[in-house]
């Protein structure tokens, strides 16, 4: 049960960079992000900041970033499609990409940091 714990521990920080990369640049395109949540399932923990919903969910095995018109499910106005994930296929691209170029980054930056405090025990 330790390691669970463990691995979910070790987890949850690479989840939040990763969904990070995607919530930064979606705001550098202008892209609304509806929900920014660690977690999938069942909402615990909630909070409205800004045009974002801010969430802590049940199950901690990963996140998501929910833009608006990702989904498809209701016709956007004039104002959201301006602001929607559809309006250009380049910005689509690099909001996707995004996610994996901020843990490439982080795992680097770790790597280093370890490399570096193993060296500084001798």
């Amino acid at each position: 049960m330790l390691s669970v714990l463990g691995f979910l521990v070790a987890l949850m920080p690479l989840v939040v960079f990763h969904e990070f990369g995607h919530f930064i640049f979606a705001r550098i395109f202008g892209v609304k992000a509806e929900t920014f949540s660690v977690g999938f399932g069942k909402k615990l923990w909630r909070k409205q900041i800004g045009e974002t919903e801010w969430c802590l969910s049940a199950i901690p095995l990963g996140g998501y970033v929910k833009l608006l018109g990702e989904d498809g499910e209701r016709q956007l106005t004039a104002e959201e499609q301006e602001r929607s994930l559809n309006r250009a296929a380049f910005g689509s691209a690099s909001l996707f990409s995004s996610g994996v170029r901020s843990l490439t980054s982080f795992s680097r930056s770790s790597s280093s940091w370890r490399s570096c405090s193993l060296a500084n025990r001798k």
